[in-house]
């Protein structure tokens, strides 16, 4: 085999070992033995791995710890601006809670 498609196959092919961001990176984490016996289980009867449900948990986590930040940092900003609720918008959410509620 001439010597300049092998290189070229050798050259795409570490490219591709290179390119590895469309594959998931490998987290390990320690956790105590009754959590990862329910796991397991949960796992089992899910037909999934223990290692996708701990990724669906991490990543659900994240989505709402995040999002609670930034809820946070955006009511902070309006309390800064001093874009407070007038009495109207309270009464407002209050009848609605209200009524809700009975």
């Amino acid at each position: 085999m001439p010597f300049a498609p092998v290189c070229a196959a050798a050259i795409a092919a570490c490219g591709h070992i290179r390119d590895n961001s469309a594959m998931p990176d490998v987290l390990t984490i320690r956790i105590d033995r009754k959590t990862k016996t329910r796991l397991e289980k949960l796992a089992k009867a899910t037909d999934r791995t223990k290692s996708r449900l701990a990724a669906e948990a991490i990543r659900a986590y994240v989505d709402l710890n995040e999002w609670q930040i930034r809820e946070i940092k955006a009511a902070l900003k309006e309390a800064d601006a001093e874009d407070f609720a007038d009495p109207m918008e309270v009464q407002i959410v209050l009848n609605k809670w209200r009524h809700g509620a009975g």
